[in-house]
């Protein structure tokens, strides 16, 4: 119990049960794949919910599941959304002088036309951020 989150030992004072807490405790910044300030943040509104709806042991422990698979879930979707990035970027870098010189003057117009209205999209973003 003296390696729990602080937030969780103040939770114990006020009446949460130390099984309770001892579930609670895998909402942790590596489990979930956040921030710990989130992470806390996140572990707060669900021990929050299991003294307020008086829930089982056995009941926030599959909330608890719940909620790290919910949060994995979200990361390999960001991470995914990065890559897809990441890959295209890789891609146009492998386009060599070479492959151009091969490729047909219709082709390149179409490329051209594409990385035109490709730029002016991540101006955008970029702008938004």
């Amino acid at each position: 119990m003296l390696s729990l989150a602080e937030d969780l030992k103040l939770a114990i004072r006020a009446g949460l049960k130390g099984v309770h807490a001892l579930a609670l405790q895998k909402l942790s910044a590596k489990n979930l794949g956040l921030s710990e300030q989130k992470a806390k943040s996140i572990r707060e509104e669900t021990t929050h919910k299991v003294i307020v709806e008086k829930l089982s042991v056995v009941a926030t422990r599959k909330l608890v599941a719940e909620m790290i698979a919910s949060e994995s879930k979200l990361a390999v979707t960001k991470n995914t959304k990065k890559k897809a990035v990441s890959q295209a970027s890789n891609r146009l870098q492998q386009l060599s002088l070479e492959l151009l010189k091969q490729a047909n003057p219709a082709e390149l117009t179409e490329l051209q036309e594409v990385l035109r209205h490709k730029l002016i999209e991540i101006e955008k973003v970029l702008k938004q951020n």
